[in-house]
């Protein structure tokens, strides 16, 4: 039977009332005085590190395993106000992302099983098809040069082959909110180690640093990076998963567009 540690991430606290929901609550500020809470600096990563938002405090994670882990097989990774439900609950408002549904905080003590730290198997939000592909869908939202230059340098580093490049680039599925979900400690590491060689983009001569909603171009980028991983481990059997429910912690359907959100 599979053991789960619980990891939520995120610059704001997770509701208080379920803090019981997570074993360690990492973010890159203090957030709280209790033993759970890890504060991951972004400077850590350097100068640019703001750019890499939630993935720094999981490229943290990956490197510091023993400090965390004692027997789970697997790890949970849930946001401030973001989870993967399996849906068993039914529960759910549909709102303005097609692939998500909101969940009032008050109702979060009907999830409890969706954070339990045992059973269950690998679960990722479901995969959804992007009108356009990737490539339009970055376009729409964000700084297209930025991800071409970042393709560029998967190459440059053998990150990808040049055919995963491709077909990279050409895919029009996604998974949305691809950093959170539970995986095997093993996919894990086989996906974040990946994700961790490609952040290192932000030290390129050719990284252009954004401002504003943009700061956290990289963050976006290897969201995207992060969900090719995914269905690729999916396709080769290496993943074997369930399909799940994006949940957004929201009172309204009506969620506001934020840097950690996926194609926001």
């Amino acid at each position: 039977m599979s053991k789960i540690l619980n990891i939520c991430v995120g610059h704001k606290p997770f509701p208080s009332q379920y803090t019981h929901y997570f074993d360690y609550m990492l973010s890159p500020f203090p957030l709280s005085t209790e033993g759970r809470m890890i504060v991951v600096p972004r400077h850590l990563f350097g100068k640019n590190g703001p750019a890499l938002s939630e993935y720094a405090e999981l490229f943290w994670l990956l490197e510091n395993f023993n400090q965390v882990l004692r027997d789970e097989t697997h790890i949970r990774v849930f946001h401030y106000r973001r989870f993967v439900s399996d849906g068993q609950t039914g529960l759910g408002e549909v709102c303005s992302f097609a692939w998500a549904k909101t969940v009032r905080e008050d109702q979060l003590d009907l999830f409890q099983s969706d954070f339990a730290r045992s059973g269950g198997s690998e679960i990722v939000n479901a995969p959804t098809r992007f009108a356009g592909g990737i490539l339009s869908n970055y376009a729409r939202y964000h700084h297209l040069e930025d991800f071409l230059d970042f393709a560029k340098f998967l190459s440059k580093e053998n990150i990808l082959s040049v055919l995963e490049i491709a077909q990279f680039l050409r895919g029009d599925i996604l998974i949305p909110g691809s950093s959170i979900g539970v995986l095997s400690i093993e996919n894990f590491h086989r996906v974040f180690s990946v994700l961790a060689k490609a952040s290192n983009f932000i030290n390129e001569p050719n990284y252009v640093a954004r401002a504003g909603y943009q700061r956290r171009n990289i963050g976006f980028m290897l969201e995207r990076l992060n969900s090719y991983l995914l269905l690729k481990g999916i396709n080769e059997g290496k993943i074997i998963r369930k399909t799940g429910v994006h949940m957004i912690i929201s009172d309204i359907s009506r969620v506001s567009s934020t840097g950690d959100i996926f194609a926001s």
